[in-house]
Order: C-alpha cells, then sequence, then structure tokens
C-alpha cells in the first residue's frame, strides 16, 4: 500500500482536494494502519525499532477518539447517524 501521493498533500504546489479525493486519502490512511496494527499476535514481542511508530499511532488514536465521541453526540442531537467506533 503506498501513502506516498497522500505525503505531498500539504506541498503548495498540490491542487485543493474534493471530498471524495479526502474520504478516500482518510480510508486508505486507516486500512494501512489497521493492516500495520494487526499483523502478528498479541503475544509477538513489538521490535525496538517499531515503538516509536506505534506510540505515535497511539497518539493520534489518544487524541482523535474523543473528538469522534464529540461528533457523534452531535450528529444524533440532530437526528442523524452516529460514528461507528
Amino acid at each position: 500500500m503506498e501513502l506516498t501521493p497522500l505525503m505531498r498533500w500539504e506541498d503548495t504546489s498540490d491542487p485543493p482536494h474534493t471530498a471524495a479525493e479526502i474520504l478516500q486519502g482518510l480510508e486508505l490512511t486507516w486500512q494501512f494502519m489497521t493492516e500495520y496494527l494487526m499483523r502478528g499476535s498479541p503475544t509477538d514481542a513489538i521490535p525496538a525499532e517499531e515503538v516509536p511508530s506505534l506510540q505515535m499511532i497511539w497518539g493520534l488514536l489518544d487524541h482523535d477518539l474523543p473528538h469522534a465521541g464529540e461528533l457523534s453526540l452531535l450528529l444524533g442531537a440532530d437526528g442523524l447517524p452516529r460514528v461507528e467506533m
């Protein structure tokens, strides 16, 4: 799975992206993270060189999950389907 094109999205020469492109980028990065985190078994040792990557992913999830909860509450208050977590 190649995420390199997404890394250039912040370049000033990169044009604005459509909602569909942003959704596709989110789905692609989530798929990448899921595959990365779900490989091996729960009892496998974590190689030392992977610890920084796992800490970064956990930090992102730790930061974003409360926002997903807030979004879900707001959607529900408007009678819209809530976010599945």
